[in-house]
């Protein structure tokens, strides 16, 4: 009975053994494939030399590289240069650009839509800009109307005051600078409503010329 239960626990020794053995050698094979099949590195050094490798230096990782496949050496991912600042602010505002553009364009796209909402056709626009460009005119004249009479009536209280000299009115001065005061606001009115004039005319020539080409692209569209 000693020597069967020896020869058992012996029995069952050596089998654990031979799976340890077994074991390790397959892991150390298995090392053995995955090393075989890591990647290939290639780049190109400072010195203009292509560079083939297992591994990527620390000071390469950032100027770019090339990975290759082990089997066919070809190239199956290519790692781009760390971008430096000077292109990094010039992509940044070549995306500000691009952003402006896209939010001129959707400015312009609602102007078109309320220009062709407001004009049924160049007549209306026409009739609109004279509408608008007359009423402007119009106060521009009764504002140049109302600045010759205060002009004409500062001139003549000037001569009295002057004429009168020393004796002059203490109201007649005042009255005169009123006047004064009220020639210069009328004047800047005057200056105000010509910007507006040229602004809404330079604006109707701009929708007008936009109106006519809105247009014409309509007409070339399929129907």
């Amino acid at each position: 009975m000693r020597r069967g239960w020896s020869d058992l626990t012996k029995g069952r020794i050596g089998m654990w053994r031979s799976a340890f053995v077994a074991i390790t050698s397959f892991v150390l094979l298995s090392g053995l494939s995955f090393s075989a099949q890591a990647n290939m590195y290639r780049w190109v050094d400072e010195n203009g030399r292509t560079i083939v490798s297992n591994t990527v230096p620390p000071s390469q990782v950032r100027l770019g590289y090339e990975v290759l496949d082990t089997d066919t050496a070809q190239v199956i991912r290519r790692v781009e240069p760390a971008k430096t600042e000077e292109e990094l602010a010039a992509e940044r505002e070549a995306a500000r650009e691009e952003e402006a553009r896209r939010e001129e364009q959707a400015r312009q796209q609602q102007r078109d839509r309320m220009l062709m909402q407001l004009y049924s056709d160049e007549e209306a626009l026409l009739r609109a800009r004279d509408i608008r460009l007359g009423e402007i005119e119009s106060k521009l004249a009764a504002l140049r109307r109302a600045l010759e009479r205060e002009e004409a009536l500062h001139h003549e209280l000037k001569a009295e005051v002057a004429a009168a000299g020393s004796k002059a009115s203490a109201k007649s001065i005042r009255e005169m600078e009123s006047i004064a005061k009220s020639i210069e606001s009328r004047r800047s009115a005057i200056q105000q409503t010509e910007q507006n004039y040229e602004e809404n005319r330079v604006q109707f020539e701009a929708d007008l010329q936009r109106f006519r080409e809105i247009k014409e692209v309509s007409a070339t569209r399929p129907r």
